[in-house]
């Protein structure tokens, strides 16, 4: 009994270990596979790099409170 015990305990260890190595293999195949973006220490992009700025969306819209274009601000008056 206590040989079968000891065989389920280590089938459990060695299974959540075998888990944890695949999920930061996966982790490290996505991050080298998307491009190098710099970031600050909030976590937002560092817009002093070329590579950041190239990926800036469009012009910020002001917006009211039910999420409609708000028309005092001239970018929403299109």
């Amino acid at each position: 009994m206590k040989k079968f015990l000891s065989f389920i305990l280590i089938f459990i260890l060695s299974s959540s270990f075998y888990e944890s190595k695949a999920q930061s293999s996966t982790t490290t195949k996505n991050s080298t596979a998307r491009k190098e973006v710099k970031m600050k220490k909030d976590g937002t992009p560092d817009m002093r790099y070329k590579e950041n700025k190239s990926n800036k969306k469009a012009p910020a819209q002001h917006l009211k409170k039910d999420g409609t274009p708000d028309k005092r601000y001239k970018e929403n008056k299109k």
